[in-house]
């Protein structure tokens, strides 16, 4: 992905923080997608529906039905469908993208002159959350020597 850019609302009445990126797609990405959806259609259905579905306190603005995603995807080639079936995609490639992607961003934060990890903590963090002893959003946990 190139020319990544975060779009954080001053309000998150209507929208949430978005990650822009350009990114290319192979020439067969709709043959890849639509045999990804078979592959795990199951799966799909029942977490586009959880997903997607409107509660109090959440307004989707994406189909909830995986069945009406191809017009979404193919013909319309919605950035939103497309960016989070990629999503989806991913995590079924690699269930720890999620913690993987969160490692990698802190350490480029942490690589930084302001704070280091230690090899001992970063090996520690990396075997917690490989474990589910870590919670990555809990700072103290990440026994960071300030300089």
């Amino acid at each position: 992905a190139e020319n990544p850019e975060i779009d954080s609302p001053r309000y998150y009445n209507f929208r949430n923080d978005e990650l822009f990126a350009d990114v290319e797609l192979r020439d067969d990405w709709k043959d890849e997608m639509r045999h990804f959806i078979a592959l795990n259609y199951d799966w799909l259905k029942e977490r586009v529906h959880d997903d997607w579905t409107s509660y109090d306190g959440f307004m989707s603005f994406m189909d909830n039905d995986i069945d009406e995603w191809g017009e979404h995807l193919f013909e319309e080639e919605d950035v939103r469908y497309i960016s989070t079936m990629l999503a989806y995609m991913m995590y079924q490639s690699n269930k720890g993208i999620h913690n993987d992607l969160v490692i990698s961003a802190l350490e480029d934060i942490y690589a930084g002159s302001y704070v280091f990890i230690t090899e001992d903590a970063e090996n520690r963090i990396k075997e917690g959350v490989e474990n589910g002893e870590v919670h990555l959003y809990d700072p103290a946990q990440l026994e960071i020597p300030f300089e």
